[in-house]
């Protein structure tokens, strides 16, 4: 599996991530990464976790993590991320006297991190003579990149995306199922209408997807004309299908607005979601590929060029 698939699924995982779902992903990483020179950490009952979110113990580096809710208000934001840093760290001093490092990692959703956390460390690091860090999500990925592919497929496989809205899964496995059983076994080389098949490649340029997600969308385009044959027998399955994934991008458009590489992670996210869980198989995949290509066509996913 390509990285570029690997680290969009990291990303999307990043962005669906709240509370213990971060640490979860958090504590993976480092445990694949540093091996049993990573120790996890849960609050036990009464005692809690003294702001101690893992660490590192031949370093004696530890870790504070901070997911707010993407929606936070700036202003909530900041007054909760100056106490928490300011008392996290207290917690950790007076439990932890031999710390040397103090690292706090915020899910940032790939924005960066606010300049005043980075006062607030600095501070810190002057008083207490120790070396602190303040990092995002982008840390985390870089972790993540350099894994290799088994330590990869278990961390994305291992928690399987949440999402908050159920989209009528059952409806996209219908279509799904009867895409993956009136298709040929084989199938033969298409030729496909030169203005529509244009048309096709300058959206898929005019909406700056990768070359990998490109190169997916264009192979399963050869695909489609099983949709055409659905439209007779099942039109209204498939227009309900083009309505479930005109919602899905409405929404993973709006979730991912201020991010760079915005239209590979709707796709990916959009790809999964339609696919039904326990079901990611390569028909089922192909199948979610076919469906996606036909209604990037018809405009109901995705930008139209002017």
């Amino acid at each position: 599996m390509s990285n570029i698939w690997f680290n969009a699924l990291f990303q999307l995982k990043i962005h669906e991530a709240r509370g213990t779902a971060f640490q979860d992903l958090f504590n993976k990483v480092m445990t694949a990464y540093y091996g049993d020179n990573f120790q996890t950490v849960r609050p036990w009952g009464a005692f809690g976790d003294k702001g101690n979110d893992g660490f590192l113990k031949d370093e004696q580096h530890y870790f504070q993590l901070f997911a707010p809710e993407p929606t936070t208000s700036i202003r909530d934001i900041i007054k909760n991320i100056i106490k928490k840093v300011k008392d996290d760290f207290f917690k950790l001093i007076e439990s932890y006297p031999r710390l040397k490092k103090y690292s706090f990692l915020m899910n940032d959703y790939f924005v960066g991190i606010p300049e005043f956390i980075h006062r607030e460390l600095q501070e810190i690091s002057e008083n207490y003579k120790i070396k602190t860090y303040a990092w995002g999500a982008h840390w985390l990925l870089n972790k993540f990149s350099e894994l290799d592919q088994n330590k990869k497929e278990y961390i994305l496989n291992s928690q399987p995306l949440e999402f908050t809205e159920d989209i009528a899964p059952a409806l996209i496995k219908s279509t799904l199922d009867w895409i993956i059983k009136n298709s040929p076994l084989v199938p033969g080389p298409k030729l496909l209408d030169e203005d529509k098949k244009l048309n096709f490649e300058k959206k898929i340029k005019f909406n700056n997807l990768d070359p990998y997600f490109a190169q997916l969308l264009d192979t399963a385009y050869y695909e489609v004309d099983i949709l055409e044959r659905m439209l007779i027998e099942q039109p209204d399955l498939l227009q309900k299908a083009a309505s479930i994934l005109s919602e899905l991008y409405k929404k993973y458009k709006k979730n991912f607005e201020r991010i760079d590489n915005k239209e590979d992670l709707i796709f990916v996210a959009i790809l999964e979601n339609i696919i039904p869980k326990y079901g990611n198989i390569l028909g089922y995949r192909q199948a979610a590929l076919i469906i996606m290509s036909k209604f990037f066509e018809a405009c109901d996913i995705y930008e139209e060029p002017e």
